[in-house]
């Protein structure tokens, strides 16, 4: 709802006395431009005084009195970010290494990181997010040493979810005269679209540093969910407590009793109800309201709330924002000065159903099967990269160079757009035994994909592994039929 318990700790250390420890002009930009990022109106928007900046700081005493305040300040989220040599002391225990530092004399003139997770387990935060960007080498491309990174077990803190620069021995770097280290740069290239979870931050991260040839940065979640949004402005949301706590609106008693109705199936998670509340306060001009509610409905999935989100969004001068909700509302096109808001939808009813109910210019069926297939509806091309991670569920990380339909695309780029994670729940009845899905395109089934199994959830989606089918009368029997043309990409046919 706020902020007000979030802390963020920023440590940049760019200026070495010792010459064993060449200086690191970048991390003087890398800190400056991260808390840029974590109090702006359109990013983090912390209060500055709850973003502690600290550049080459002259000893131990300032860093340790800022982390220890952070950390019992922090009733929420706790952030530490640390861009600067990591050095290990004879034992092998890591130290954050200081303007003054010796590597010599790393335990006097260092800050251990063994107090760091002292003051980190102490803390009441419910999150703990610790970003390590350690660098020591001084040639062409200033390296940032194996020796700098996480020694394992050093971070097993319950609620913790660490990003490390580099794995042990491998170096990751900082070409010389840019702005940021290669690390931190890829860092803040992905928070550009600040609605990314840090899930989805790390995927981006990895990705970017991959395709620029740089070493591969490292995670480490404990008991931690990677759906926290460290960039995304905080939105008011409306007390949803009880019923008494529902703004009033000028309806009548019947409209009154819907409301209500609504207000209870929100409080218990429908994405419907929390929709139709939206537009309702939308109709009855209670902007804020309507804008809130939208936005809870949208992060849950609902394409409607993202659409009206959108237009709500784009009229407050959030364009940025605005553009993100529409595209994921499903739209291939950009919005309009003269889009219109959509309506309230019926509780219960499918949101395919209901936009087939709503067409006028549906096609007629013609699939001759008694079947049950989950039918994937895919948009035309759009040329952009993404990348997801299935290592949850038995995989690994994957990139695709863009989504939707063509003619004559490859069979993998095909796969690659119909597996997306997509809003659906496989153990509804609904779902439940479907071993084949249906890719679609402009209203002609093109392909048909042997469903192997089911991974997620992934923000509420679900994602699918499986092949595609080359059995002829299988084939004969799917592909290229007539199907409806539907807002929502995927929904089951019979």
């Amino acid at each position: 709802m706020n902020r007000n318990g979030w802390r963020a700790t920023l440590i940049g250390v760019s200026r070495y006395t010792n010459p064993e420890l060449p200086d690191i002009p970048a991390a003087a930009n890398n800190v400056a431009d991260l808390a840029e990022l974590l109090t702006a109106p359109t990013g983090g928007a912390l209060a500055a005084d709850h973003c502690t900046v600290l550049h080459d700081p002259s000893d131990a005493v300032p860093v340790g009195a800022a982390i220890r305040a952070a950390a019992k300040q922090a009733s929420d989220v706790l952030i530490l970010y640390y861009a600067g040599h990591g050095v290990l002391d004879s034992r092998g225990q890591l130290h954050l290494a200081l303007p003054a530092s010796n590597r010599d004399h790393i335990e006097w003139n260092g800050i251990p990181f063994d107090r760091l997770r002292r003051e980190f387990s102490v803390s009441p935060a419910r999150a703990r997010i610790l970003i390590l960007d350690c660098c020591f080498s001084g040639r062409a491309f200033e390296a940032m040493s194996a020796t700098s990174t996480l020694v394992e077990g050093q971070v097993d803190i319950h609620g913790t979810y660490t990003i490390a620069s580099s794995a042990r021995n491998e170096p990751s770097e900082a070409p010389e005269g840019h702005r940021h280290t290669a690390f931190t740069a890829a860092l803040l290239d992905a928070a550009r679209d600040t609605s990314r979870t840090l899930d989805q931050l790390y995927v981006e991260l990895d990705r970017n540093l991959f395709r620029k040839g740089y070493p591969r940065p490292h995670r480490r979640s404990v008991d931690i969910a990677g759906g926290l949004r460290l960039f995304i402005p905080p939105v008011h949301r409306p007390p949803i407590a009880g019923i008494a706590t529902m703004p009033s609106i000028e309806t009548d008693v019947s409209h009154r009793a819907e409301l209500e109705s609504w207000y209870r199936a929100a409080e218990g998670g429908d994405t419907d109800a929390m929709y139709n509340l939206a537009v309702m306060f939308d109709k009855t001009r209670n902007f804020d309201d309507a804008v809130a509610w939208y936005q809870r409905a949208a992060e849950s999935g609902h394409p409607d709330a993202m659409h009206n989100l959108a237009i709500r969004l784009r009229y407050r001068g959030q364009v940025p924002e605005a553009a993100t909700w529409w595209q994921r509302a499903g739209h291939r096109t950009p919005q309009g000065p003269s889009e219109k808001l959509r309506g309230p939808v019926v509780l219960g009813q499918s949101r395919s159903a209901e936009s087939e109910a709503r067409s006028e210019d549906v096609p007629p069926r013609e699939l001759s099967t008694s079947r049950r297939v989950m039918l994937i509806s895919l948009g035309r091309w759009v040329d952009d990269s993404a990348s997801w991670d299935e290592t949850p569920w038995g995989g690994s990380i994957h990139t695709r160079s863009g989504h939707g339909f063509f003619d004559g695309m490859a069979d993998s780029q095909l796969l690659d757009s119909a597996r997306v994670f997509w809003k659906f729940n496989p153990e509804s009845p609904r779902w439940r035994d479907i071993e084949y899905a249906v890719v679609a395109h402009a209203g002609i089934t093109r392909a048909v994909i042997r469903i192997d199994r089911y991974i997620g959830p992934f923000e509420g989606r679900y994602g699918l592994q499986g092949r595609l089918v080359d059995d002829p009368e299988l084939t004969a029997e799917l592909v290229g039929k007539t199907v409806p043309r539907r807002q929502n990409p995927i929904t089951t046919w019979n």
